[in-house]
């Protein structure tokens, strides 16, 4: 899945380790820049890995405060 945010696109990457899903995240500028953000949070299912990815791309691009995983890797 790959989506776009004001000019920027999105492309959240989810790989399964073991019983855990570990959500990373490219992000693509309107200039061309691609910047991978890797190993952003880990979750008990793909679907809240691809949405946390979303989540933390948009603030991310907006500027905003960036979310935080519900659980720290150990």
């Amino acid at each position: 899945m790959e989506m776009q945010h004001k000019g920027s696109k999105i492309r959240p990457i989810i790989t399964k380790i073991d019983r855990i899903f570990n959500s990373s995240v490219v992000i693509r500028t309107e200039d061309g820049t691609q910047q991978i953000f890797d190993d952003i949070g880990r979750f008990a299912s793909a679907n809240a890995a691809k949405l946390f990815a979303v989540d933390w791309a948009l603030a991310h691009l907006e500027g905003e405060p960036l979310p935080k995983p519900p659980y720290k890797a150990l």
